[in-house]
């Protein structure tokens, strides 16, 4: 199942050490899933670096073209339902039916805000203001 799932991610994912791995288990049932590989420091910060860029790429971006990759993840969030459902449901337990809900109302967020970027501003407003929340 996993196996059909594109790789999409900018940064390219790889084992610092085969031999340092864990369990990912179904909350549910506890039986293994698969095993994921330990990750170094380094690779974290390059996975950071990585996600930077894409963000930085993503801000260059015109209006139009990121509606039309919004739309495209739609797509791909429909094509990939099933799937996609099942693995909401393998990683944290939930019922199908919610995993579906799920991946159905990630792609209609996507398709929303891919149909209405002509009523966007066409620059980003930079309102100079951080918040922090604690508890």
């Amino acid at each position: 199942m996993l196996a059909s799932f594109p790789e999409v991610s900018v940064y390219r994912r790889s084992c610092d050490d085969p031999s340092r791995g864990f369990a990912v288990e179904n909350p549910a049932t506890g039986k293994v899933i698969t095993m994921a590989q330990a990750r170094s420091v380094e690779t974290a910060h390059a996975a950071i670096q990585a996600s930077q860029e894409a963000f930085a790429a993503w801000q260059g971006r015109s209006r139009q073209e990121r509606c039309t990759d919004l739309m495209q993840a739609a797509d791909e969030f429909e094509k990939y339902a099933d799937d996609l459902a099942l693995l909401r449901c393998l990683e944290i337990g939930k019922p199908h039916k919610d995993a579906v809900l799920d991946v159905l109302l990630l792609r209609q967020v996507c398709r929303y805000f891919g149909s209405i970027g002509d009523k966007l501003p066409s620059e980003f407003l930079n309102q100079g203001m951080a918040a922090s929340v604690e508890e």
